[in-house]
């Protein structure tokens, strides 16, 4: 028999053993499975650092099924599929964790990522906004800096991709805001102003994307193609001359080049570069087209003729370089080649206007009145509005009484 005093010891061992029995039960089946998960997820990270997707993915699973609900290895499972060309199963892993964690800004940039490559480029912005939302919405700010930019760089992106040319630029602020020294922000931020024609941003832009990342040598070519949309040929030729020095044997720095020197009226220099573009890149159509065009600045109508046929018999099918040939029969004044040359080049490519003017050039040189009409009319049709050009022009001077030809440009010019 136990006394009272017995009892309520005994009562206090055996309160003291369920509690160590319960406090080992809970340390045997939960705290060594969240070890097991541990284990399983760096097992995965080796893997991957080994390129071996297959392993990779099975440890990962492994530590997805020790530890219920592990969004880093759902996670990481995601970037395995990503790199093992299985998109569609990382998407599951991404949607996965943003379901049972809405807020998880990684997860959204991730899928992000997915999606652009994707090419579903409204649900990639959906997905980042998400992200940048989140992120500058926690309390601790804790993803601000490096990642928050990322993230609107990578939207910004994106918007190029549907032509959302503001809202790029937006973004890209964005980035230089919260990382001033970021060069491939001022370098896309100037390709966006460059294609909005505000040419001194661009200019900028390129300007201290360059100072902040000098080895980034395609910058110095787009930087002399801005020059040159500002006619700072000079400029741009030295920018081609940084571009050429460090890599000879790229045909764009010389091509690009040679469109300056030809501006310039440094043809010598010119006509080298076109050359030595097309020596690089032998199917350079444009350089074809525009060493025909120097030689027919240059009044050297058998060279231009015979470079628009080299080109022809390597492009058959582009309609410029039927249009060029069809400008060096003109000014030689073979018309009937003339017109079957502009024709073809029509024929080709039936949009654009400058074929059926220059048509409408070789007619009016003939005085054939019904031809000229006709064809100038289709000009204006395609978008020709050069009105003032041609008002003035000798070449359809002996029109300028004609009350049909008075009758067309005014009811081109109204519309």
């Amino acid at each position: 028999m136990f006394s009272k005093g017995s009892i309520y010891s005994t009562n206090r061992i055996l309160c003291h053993v369920l509690l160590i029995i319960i406090l080992f039960s809970t340390t045997l089946f939960i705290y060594p499975e969240g070890n097991k998960a541990k284990k399983f997820l760096k097992l995965g990270d080796l893997m991957l650092s080994k390129s071996d997707y297959s392993q990779a993915v099975i440890y990962y699973t492994k530590a997805i099924k020790a530890q219920h609900y592990y969004p880093k290895a759902y996670l990481k499972r995601g970037i395995t599929y990503m790199k093992w060309g299985k998109p569609y199963q990382a998407l599951k892993d991404y949607s996965e964790v943003i379901q049972q964690t809405p807020g998880h800004v990684r997860a959204y940039y991730n899928r992000g990522v997915l999606y652009f490559k994707l090419k579903k480029y409204n649900l990639a912005i959906k997905d980042y906004s998400k992200a940048i939302e989140y992120s500058l919405n926690r309390p601790d700010r804790s993803i601000k800096g490096s990642f928050l930019t990322d993230l609107y760089l990578n939207r910004g992106i994106t918007y190029h991709r549907l032509g959302l040319y503001i809202e790029e630029l937006e973004d890209y602020n964005q980035v230089i805001r919260y990382s001033p020294n970021h060069p491939r922000a001022y370098i896309y931020r100037g390709m966006i102003y460059g294609r909005l024609k505000q040419f001194s941003k661009a200019i900028a832009d390129y300007k201290k994307g360059i100072q902040l990342n000098p080895t980034e040598l395609m910058n110095y070519l787009n930087l002399g193609i801005l020059y040159s949309h500002q006619k700072k040929h000079y400029k741009a030729v030295q920018s081609f001359n940084h571009y050429i020095k460090h890599r000879p044997m790229d045909s764009k720095g010389y091509f690009n080049r040679g469109l300056s020197y030809h501006t310039l009226k440094k043809y010598n220099q010119a006509e080298m570069d076109y050359k030595k573009s097309m020596t690089l890149k032998p199917k350079e159509i444009q350089a074809y087209y525009f060493l025909s065009e120097l030689y027919l600045d240059t009044k050297e109508y058998d060279k231009s003729r015979s470079v628009c046929d080299l080109g022809i018999k390597e492009y058959p099918h582009s309609a410029m370089l039927y249009y060029q040939r069809g400008k060096v029969f003109r000014a030689t004044g073979n018309y009937d080649q003339a017109i079957l040359s502009f024709k073809q080049a029509i024929h080709l490519n039936p949009k654009n206007p400058l074929f059926y003017f220059n048509l409408a050039r070789v007619y009016s040189t003939q005085s054939k009145e019904s031809e000229t009409l006709k064809w100038l009319e289709k000009s204006f049709q395609k978008g020709f509005k050069r009105f003032k050009y041609l008002k003035g022009s000798s070449e359809f001077k002996w029109l300028g009484k004609n009350k049909k030809f008075r009758t067309l440009l005014k009811k081109y010019e109204v519309s």
